[in-house]
């Protein structure tokens, strides 16, 4: 399917922790049928900034590889820390980082950074919720 439309087309993906495996699904969906690259832009922020790349570099397969057997329960989110209020306690992002960084599991950087595809990542101050 060709996009048609005129200008720009933007996706986003704003889930965060478990809610990732929404995106990831919904990339790996898009990836299936129409392509990552039907999109001008991708804004992110979360979870999101692992799942986009994935899509862009057309590896929908291993993003949705890692949230359905990666991680699952407890392994990224800390349950005995959520009512801290402390994202760095209650999600492990050393170990999603560290998944990422495997051989079989890792980032096709060339095919992500030669995409027409821009992606823009959203940042948010923790204390102040400020963008």
């Amino acid at each position: 399917m060709k996009n048609k439309m005129k200008g720009d087309i933007a996706l986003v993906l704003p889930n965060g922790g478990l809610a990732g495996a929404v995106s990831a699904g919904f990339v790996y969906e898009i990836c299936k049928t129409i392509g990552m690259e039907h999109f001008s832009i991708v804004y992110c922020y979360s979870v999101g900034v692992y799942v986009a790349p994935f899509g862009i570099a057309k590896q929908s397969e291993t993003i949705e590889e890692v949230w359905r057997n990666y991680v699952d329960g407890s392994k990224l989110v800390n349950p005995f820390n959520l009512f801290t209020f402390d994202v760095k306690k209650a999600l492990k992002i050393e170990y999603l980082k560290n998944l990422f960084e495997r051989g079989s599991l890792s980032l096709n950087r060339k095919r992500f950074f030669s995409s027409k595809v821009k992606v823009v990542y959203v940042l948010m101050e923790h204390d102040t919720g400020k963008v």
